[in-house]
């Protein structure tokens, strides 16, 4: 196992990484047995176990004291997941019902009302919903919240959008946009109508 330099959190760069798991009792979210329905992610500090006013300083302490614990064969990272925003696509499933979708509207590029292929735009909702993660991240900001240092988005609108609008006036306009920033298309088994990507020129992230 080759290593490169480390982050500011004394986390190692890895050139291969084997497996990953995440660390109990720092998010709600890792316990077994948290029901996640109705739960108001947002609303509690993204889930943090730790509510005090100085949750986010205590959580980077604790990623440095476990890098700084860890052997050369392991590393700790804070990483922020976030889903895009309802698309065009996504309230068509809710209309049609999944099976139908599944089985039929999801090869379709539209159904005389909408729009959703080849490559769906966020719905109104979706608008709002990444605009919401963009007032709850300030929220938490004023915490402490470590800001991250690469962001990573899939190529598709829907997800370069919410991206967009989450992080516009924290880090995409303020010259604050790390280094590493980068487009991320992963590999997916099925084949749809929604899943023909344009270019990345359009952006102007």
């Amino acid at each position: 196992m080759v290593v490169s330099q480390s982050d500011e959190y004394g986390g190692k760069t890895l050139k291969k990484i084997k497996s990953w798991s995440v660390v109990p009792g720092v998010f709600v979210q890792s316990d077994p047995l948290h029901d996640a329905t109705g739960y108001d992610l947002l609303g509690d500090g993204f889930g943090l176990v730790d509510k005090s006013p100085e949750r986010w300083q205590n959580l980077v302490k604790k990623l440095k004291q476990l890098n700084e614990e860890s052997d050369e064969h392991t590393t700790y990272k804070l990483i922020y997941y976030a889903r895009h925003g309802e698309g065009f696509h996504n309230r068509a499933e809710s209309k049609y019902g999944t099976a139908a979708w599944d089985s039929h509207w999801a090869q379709k590029t539209g159904d005389g009302e909408s729009v959703w292929g080849p490559d769906p735009l966020l719905t109104e909702k979706g608008i709002g919903q990444a605009r919401t993660m963009n007032s709850a991240l300030k929220k938490e900001l004023e915490h402490g919240m470590p800001l991250p240092q690469k962001l990573y988005s899939s190529p598709f609108q829907r997800s370069a959008t919410t991206l967009q609008i989450t992080w516009e006036d924290i880090l995409l306009n303020k010259g604050m946009v790390p280094k590493g920033t980068s487009m991320r298309s992963y590999l997916r088994s099925a084949e749809s109508s929604i899943r023909h990507r344009k270019g990345l020129s359009w952006m102007d992230l």
